[in-house]
């Protein structure tokens, strides 16, 4: 039950802290990552697109992605970076 309880609460840490960046980005830049992290898969949870990979890993790299599309970057240009950096595999079906 405790493990229960502690699960929880670090998903409302994690959901809050998700909420405060979305609130300072553009919609823009929301709509890409939404893009990106709902289109492609994790390279660090097989099996699962990176927006449901809950490794500090794909943590990085979705703030990496954020930033990059916060700093003009398109959508794509970043999309092509991620499947030239770990394949053609993270593309999902």
């Amino acid at each position: 039950m405790k493990k229960l309880l502690l699960i929880f609460l670090m998903l409302l840490v994690i959901n809050a802290k998700v909420s405060a960046e979305e609130a300072t980005l553009s919609p823009k830049v929301i709509e890409g990552t939404d893009y990106i992290m709902g289109t492609l898969m994790s390279p660090y949870c097989p099996g699962r697109l990176l927006k449901d990979c809950p490794s500090g890993q794909a943590f990085e790299l979705k703030d990496k992605i954020s930033a990059r599309l916060q700093s003009g970057e398109t959508t794509q240009a970043v999309v092509d970076d991620l499947i030239n950096t770990f394949g053609d595999e993270i593309r999902a079906a």
